[in-house]
């Protein structure tokens, strides 16, 4: 496949050299990107520390070296080359292990005001760096960080010099904060901390402890988005609660995770009965 140039809604998407996220990223290939829309593209960012940026199909080599403390570069490299090359109205950043159905994509896209300064995705909180633990922050987590053209432009410009050593989706989060941009809260479907499908914008399936699942679980819930019939989709469905009860169980991680988050939502749930009582 070839990067369109033309497509209003680009994915990019960070890649690697690590064996599991090109096992991830080449079942993306075979799953959600293969039924991208006519409106929607990706790009495939790689670092390449000697080279220029060169396009080679749909990845991009940039010079920076692959690394964790150089995701936010690699990012603002692409940014800027997607700036000059591309005609995006809306730019997804993301990694290898979150699936995005094309549709509820397009209808994401299509409800956003794109001559605005936009910003968007799912948001969780954390402690800042150098802070203590009191002063934390809002910011949007990388499995897709949603913006506009405009957003981008202004991202472009920002001196990076000020966030060195942050984590990439938090500098990108508190650089708009500071420039007067609020994020828009997505739904996401985190299958690795709920263990519950729900077909959301963004599904995030990495674990961390099981390098494997990701592709594994992209493979089901690609059955599921490409079913026609509901008794089809219910099959689909049950398959996959049944693999994430057995995932689950895999290690004392994945069940303590799930006990916590299972122990939250019910506090959660019997607060409001407190509430809803008095």
């Amino acid at each position: 496949m070839h990067f369109r140039r033309e497509a209003e809604t680009l994915f990019m998407i960070l890649g690697s050299n690590a064996p599991e996220n090109e096992s991830d990223l080449e079942m993306q290939k075979r799953t959600w990107l293969s039924d991208l829309l006519p409106s929607q593209g990706y790009l495939v960012l790689r670092g390449l520390p000697s080279a220029s940026p060169t396009l080679v199909g749909t990845d991009l080599h940039l010079p920076v070296t692959e690394s964790y403390d150089n995701i936010l570069l690699k990012t603002i490299l692409g940014m800027k080359w997607a700036l000059e090359n591309s005609n995006f109205d809306v730019l997804i950043r993301t990694n290898v292990s979150t699936y995005f159905p094309p549709s509820k994509v397009d209808v994401i896209a299509r409800s956003i005001d794109r001559t605005t300064l936009f910003f968007g995705g799912y948001v969780d909180i954390c402690r800042l760096p150098g802070e203590n633990q009191i002063a934390t922050a809002e910011y949007v987590a990388g499995t897709a960080l949603v913006l506009t053209r405009p957003t981008v432009q202004m991202l472009c410009n920002i001196d990076w010099k000020l966030y060195s050593g942050w984590p990439d989706d938090l500098a990108i989060s508190i650089a708009l904060h500071n420039a007067g941009v609020s994020p828009k809260r997505f739904r996401r479907n985190n299958l690795s901390q709920l263990h519950f499908f729900l077909p959301a914008f963004q599904i995030r399936l990495k674990t961390s402890s099981v390098s494997y699942l990701s592709s594994k679980r992209m493979e089901s819930l690609h059955g599921y988005f490409h079913a026609t019939s509901l008794l089809g989709k219910l099959g689909r469905y049950m398959i996959i609660s049944t693999n994430e009860i057995r995932y689950a169980f895999i290690n004392w991680e994945e069940i303590s995770g799930f006990a916590k988050e299972l122990f939250s939502h019910a506090r959660k749930v019997l607060q409001r009965i407190v509430r809803l009582g008095k």
